[in-house]
Order: C-alpha cells, then sequence, then structure tokens
C-alpha cells in the first residue's frame, strides 16, 4: 500500500478494473481518509480522534470468500497454504486496531501499524513519516471528490488545505 500509486482519476476503477489495484488503492485511502478527518475535526474545534489502522498481513477471507470462493480447488490449497504460513492469525492482525482503541494519548491522525519489515507483521506501533499522512492535498481532494460521488456530505467544515 506505501508504495502504490493512488489514482483520484480512477478512483471507481471505471477504466481497468484489477482486483489488487483496487483492493490496494481503497487500503492507501484509509489514512487519508482519517488524517482529513481529524484536520477537519480540529478546524471545528471538536475533541474526536480520527485514526488509520493497518493490521499487516493478517488471516481473514480476502483472498478466500466473495469472488475468489468460486476460483476452484486449486486456488482454495494454495490460498490456504498461503495463509496457514505468510500470514499470522486474526487475534495477532487485531492488535493494532485494539491499540488505536485502547490508547488512551494517542495523537488524531495517528497511523497505527505493525513494526516488522514492510508492515506486514509485528506489534503496533505509531508512524508518522508515510506520504499519505502529509499529503494534505490529496486528502482534501479524495474528501471532496468522495463527497460528490457518493452524494454524502459531512457537516465539518474544511479549511483549505495547504500545499504539500
Amino acid at each position: 500500500m506505501r508504495f502504490a500509486r493512488f489514482d483520484l482519476g480512477n478512483l471507481d476503477a471505471e477504466r481497468g478494473y484489477r482486483v489488487l489495484f483496487a483492493y490496494i488503492q481503497s487500503k492507501r485511502a484509509n489514512p487519508y481518509f482519517a488524517t482529513e478527518l481529524q484536520r477537519r475535526a480540529d478546524t471545528a474545534g471538536l475533541p474526536q480522534r480520527s485514526m488509520a489502522v493497518a493490521p499487516g498481513l493478517t488471516r481473514t477471507n480476502v483472498l478466500t470468500g466473495g469472488a475468489n470462493s468460486t476460483r476452484g480447488r486449486t486456488h482454495a490449497a494454495l490460498m490456504h497454504l498461503l495463509l496457514r504460513t505468510a500470514f499470522r492469525p486474526t487475534p495477532e492482525g487485531a492488535k493494532t486496531s485494539l491499540y488505536a482503541a485502547t490508547v488512551p494519548d494517542l495523537p488524531g491522525g495517528s497511523y497505527v501499524v505493525p513494526d516488522g519489515p514492510l508492515q506486514l507483521r509485528g506489534e503496533p506501533v505509531v508512524r508518522s513519516r508515510e506520504h499519505a499522512l502529509q499529503d494534505t492535498t490529496t486528502a482534501h481532494l479524495l474528501w471532496t471528490l468522495s463527497e460528490r460521488l457518493t452524494g454524502v456530505h459531512h457537516s465539518i467544515p474544511a479549511r483549505t488545505p495547504p500545499r504539500s
């Protein structure tokens, strides 16, 4: 997710849907949304905290459920092996979310990820140098575009972001 291209001009994947790209782009949007929500709350003087969380490689049904459930026995066997060997059990993956939800002094706009290589596994840690956390222009544009595309408007006022 950290190295993926983020395409604001193709959020709905209308031009060339690729499952993995769409998934990664949705994960990349999370820190943009969380930090933009925090900036808006801060601007409005609201005492809320918005966090972004990445669980790392965690055993879920993302690779085996939904459309993937009809890919056949070979796919199911390979995914089962991959999940058992490379991915962590779900309770381990939940640690980052639980950390973000329960640490009392965690500042709003924090990004909690596993501390291991490529943020794929490990104990929860707060990262602050991620590009998506600093890129206020893209965060603002994504928020505004999402409101337009969904027709859902949040009542927290925006401030014009500085150029990043």
